[in-house]
């Protein structure tokens, strides 16, 4: 379990329902993220109360005391004022892909975590989304494809969707569903 403190804007942390901890220099105003990372691992992601996005990736089978020494990795080039979502893309898969509302306007952008070179890397505004508040993404494993959904300008859901491994997104779709969050 992950989430923000209530009284001090820290990230903690939870095993099992074990203990709960904290580590490293955390303050955010957003709740964070979390996604599987490989087997066993987990990669976590704040924004910063400054809106700078970070990420760890955590082994729960570490010791509580190197855990809390984990380092946070800022992403570079990405800002948001609010909560980013991830998910990993196929089980066991070390690629995770990040989706955030830009800090300086309402765009809808998708950055990928590339295993191979071990960063993240240049965000892309997906297909020309706009989005009102913080968007969300899935992985189909079925039909391989990514999932987005945020809440557009009309306060409606809309979705999009695109095979991984490419930027071929579908045209966003108003689901017709309001919502206020």
């Amino acid at each position: 379990t992950i989430w923000r403190g209530a009284t001090n804007d820290q990230v903690w942390m939870s095993f099992n329902n074990g203990r709960v901890f904290t580590f490293g220099n955390t303050a955010t105003y957003v709740n964070p993220a979390v996604a599987a990372y490989g087997p066993g691992q987990f990669m976590v992601f704040y924004t910063g109360t400054n809106g700078q996005i970070w990420y760890a990736v955590i082994d729960p089978n570490s010791s509580l005391e190197r855990l809390q020494q984990t380092e946070w990795d800022a992403i570079p080039n990405q800002s948001t004022t609010m909560a980013v979502s991830a998910v990993q893309l196929g089980q066991g898969s070390r690629n995770v892909y990040m989706v955030y509302r830009s800090s300086i306007s309402n765009r809808v952008w998708g950055t990928l975590f590339n295993n191979e070179f071990l960063e993240f890397e240049n965000a892309t505004w997906i297909n020309n989304g706009l989005t009102v508040a913080a968007p969300s993404v899935t992985l189909n494993p079925s039909s391989n494809r990514l999932f987005v959904a945020a809440r557009g300008e009309n306060g409606n859901i809309w979705m999009t969707n695109a095979p991984v491994g490419t930027d071929n997104w579908a045209p966003w779709r108003d689901q017709g569903m309001a919502t206020t969050e």
